[in-house]
């Protein structure tokens, strides 16, 4: 057994064998067998702070877990760097520092898309915090695709006409508003679509799709397709405003997220045979920040 003092909190490590993974919770105490390669460790916090939300902790507490774990191979001669691990990790997961950073940050500076003002405002104050901290920093360069998200909308149409609350995805490009009708897409078994009932719709995708750059073009090219809609996979009018994919590549059309609201309602007016259209005005474009 070897004790581990994480900022007046005791991590308790020990190996046992076995191949499960469990996760309880007594009182104020969070305990996680942790399996590394075959391998379970029991790891217990314990304390009187009882105001922490459960689901925080827990992944605070994986973090300082797979900190402390890191330490256990390293050798005496690296205790200094030990400690500074150890303290940063300690003072994140008892005071939610990294919470109260990133709130700091996102008042000060908003957005922090690469390449903005807000980005470099930021990493400038990291580097002072860390710099404060005594931690050494250096800043390394890259390049990335660009893109730009300007006035985009997509609107009901018909007797409930209204826009729609919508997000476009990162890396698509700018077209000539259009109007069309939709068309579900349950799932990414496309060979149970018909080609002559989507082309020239949109798609309705069902929520917890992930479609591919490999997926939206065949999408475009055997099916017709004019865009997709994505619905959401979490309730209360929220986006998942990610990007097209992660190479920077303009997808063959418009791609939005859409509310679980709208998506599910459209969705069960298309299975009651009912027509449902839609209007998509895309301005957002690729290109240099």
């Amino acid at each position: 057994m070897k004790d581990y003092l994480v900022i007046g909190r005791k991590l308790d490590l020990s190996c046992h064998s076995g191949n499960t993974t469990r996760l309880k919770r007594a009182g104020t105490s969070l305990s996680r067998n942790l399996l590394i390669s075959g391998t379970r460790f029991p790891l217990t916090i314990r304390g009187n702070d009882r105001s922490w939300p459960f689901a925080v902790a827990h992944r605070l507490l994986m973090l300082a877990v797979c900190v402390t774990l890191i330490t256990i191979g390293l050798s005496d001669t690296h205790a200094a760097d030990d400690h500074v691990r150890e303290a940063i990790v300690g003072d994140a997961l008892l005071n939610n520092g990294g919470y109260r950073l990133l709130e700091t940050i996102t008042t000060r500076f908003g957005g922090r898309m690469a390449g903005t003002d807000g980005n470099t405002r930021s990493m400038d104050f990291l580097e002072e915090k860390l710099n404060a901290l005594g931690i050494t920093t250096r800043r390394d360069t890259y390049t990335i695709p660009g893109w730009t998200r300007l006035n985009d909308q997509v609107t009901l149409l018909g007797s409930l006409e209204r826009p729609l609350r919508a997000a476009a995805l990162g890396y698509v490009d700018r077209h000539n508003p259009f109007e069309a009708e939709l068309t579900y897409i349950p799932s990414l078994k496309f060979d149970n679509l018909d080609p002559a009932a989507c082309k020239g719709k949109v798609g309705l995708a069902a929520p917890n799709i992930r479609f591919s750059l490999q997926d939206y073009n065949r999408l475009s090219d055997e099916f017709g397709l004019r865009g997709v809609l994505l619905i959401n996979r979490v309730s209360g009018g929220q986006l998942l405003a990610r990007v097209a994919n992660h190479d920077g590549i303009t997808p063959p059309f418009p791609i939005y997220s859409i509310t679980v609201e709208d998506g599910l309602r459209m969705q069960r007016q298309l299975e009651d045979s009912m027509t449902v259209e839609v209007r998509i005005e895309t301005n957002s474009r690729p290109g240099k920040l």
